[in-house]
């Protein structure tokens, strides 16, 4: 759990680049359809180009972890966002949860849930 933390504190410090140094090789990250640019995204370079152009789109973006739960390498961490959009203006907040799974001490899949149960059932960590 606590890598999974220092990820999004090393995010919210250093953006994306240092965010990556959490990442395995291999990592693979699932973005819902009901978010711009949804898709899987494969490989550190992916996900990086992805990430960084998502974060370039917002005048301002912060995300706050919340609640973590976990049972060995697999960890959902609920996170609140709120931010503001580049030239439009628009004004967002809301949760995300994040089902991220780890291997050898580094994330190597994430996906992102618009629903905390449906994200710890897929996790497998039904309350």
């Amino acid at each position: 759990m606590e890598i999974v933390r220092q990820a999004f504190a090393a995010y919210a410090s250093g953006g994306p680049e240092a965010l990556a140094a959490f990442w395995d090789p291999e990592i693979e990250v699932g973005v819902p359809p009901e978010l711009a640019q949804a898709g899987i995204y494969r490989g550190r370079e992916a996900v990086l180009a992805w990430i960084s152009e998502w974060s370039e789109a917002w005048e301002r973006i912060e995300y706050t972890p919340e609640e973590i739960v976990g049972d060995g390498d697999t960890v959902v961490i609920t996170v609140l966002y709120d931010g503001v959009g580049k030239g439009s203006g628009l004004k967002i907040d809301g949760r995300f949860w994040y089902l991220n799974r780890l291997r050898d001490g580094k994330i190597v899949y994430v996906r992102l849930y618009g629903d905390r149960n449906e994200a710890l059932e897929a996790a497998g960590l039904r309350e």
